[in-house]
């Protein structure tokens, strides 16, 4: 079992369990792909359950980052031998990263990257 949990006990002398900075303890990914011909397309779901981060907060609280699922997409045609076209969205739903102290109710961060798109063409002769 690679997720592993910690006791820390701080300068207060409070102790909390939680798990090690960074590591989620569920991780899934999953890519649905269709391909005929010259046309290619793939879809790609990531999830990541929340974690605890190692950035330091104001007296002692534990900063934890909210579980996300992040969706990518991706399509290409090659018109001809020589040229073709590659569609890519990643974060195609805009999840946001958001970050709490100790509780979720005590919200740190909401942080919305938005999407990227990306259009290329490629032509070689």
């Amino acid at each position: 079992d690679v997720y592993k949990r910690q006791s820390i006990t701080s300068l207060g002398g409070e102790t909390v369990t939680q798990g090690l900075p960074g590591l989620s303890k569920n991780v899934l990914n999953g890519t649905l792909f269709y391909s005929l011909d010259n046309f290619e397309t793939r879809l790609n779901v990531r999830y990541r359950s929340d974690f605890v981060s190692e950035q330091v907060a104001i007296n002692e609280q534990v900063v934890n980052f909210d579980a996300e699922t992040v969706v990518d997409f991706q399509t290409s045609y090659q018109f001809t031998d020589s040229f073709g076209m590659l569609l890519q969205v990643n974060n195609l739903t805009d999840e946001p990263t958001q970050s709490y102290f100790g509780n979720e109710n005590i919200t740190g961060t909401t942080q919305y990257f938005g999407r990227q798109v990306y259009l290329g063409f490629t032509y070689s002769h």
